[in-house]
C-alpha cells in the first residue's frame, strides 16, 4: 500500500497471468531470463523478466508495469514528451 498525496493508496496490480497451452510461448536462458509472449484468449500479456527480479509485462488492457530493484537511468539527448491524462502519483522515499 503506497500512500498518495491526496489520502488514497495505491498497490502493484496482481499480474493476470491465466496462460494455457498451446497459446503461451516462453524462452528461458540458462541464467533464468525469461522473454514470454502469452497469447491466450482474454489473458493475452507480454513478460520480461530479468533473474535479478526486475520485470516488465504488459495487460491485456494495455496496462504496463514496470519494476526496478536496482537503479534506473533514462538518458533522452533531444527532447522529451509526456501526457498523463489523469493522475500523476510520485511518491519519493528518502
Amino acid at each position: 500500500s503506497i500512500p498518495a498525496a491526496d489520502g488514497s493508496s495505491w498497490d502493484e496490480p496482481a499480474t493476470p497471468y491465466d496462460a494455457s497451452y498451446p497459446y503461451n510461448h516462453m524462452v528461458e536462458s540458462e541464467s533464468g531470463h525469461i522473454m514470454e509472449v502469452d497469447d491466450t484468449v482474454g489473458v493475452e500479456r507480454l513478460h520480461t523478466y530479468h533473474r535479478a527480479g526486475t520485470f516488465q509485462e504488459i495487460y491485456p488492457d494495455g496496462i504496463k508495469v514496470e519494476k526496478i530493484v536496482g537503479n534506473s537511468y533514462k538518458i533522452v539527448l533531444e527532447e522529451a514528451y509526456e501526457h498523463i491524462q489523469n493522475r500523476y502519483n510520485l511518491k519519493l522515499c528518502i
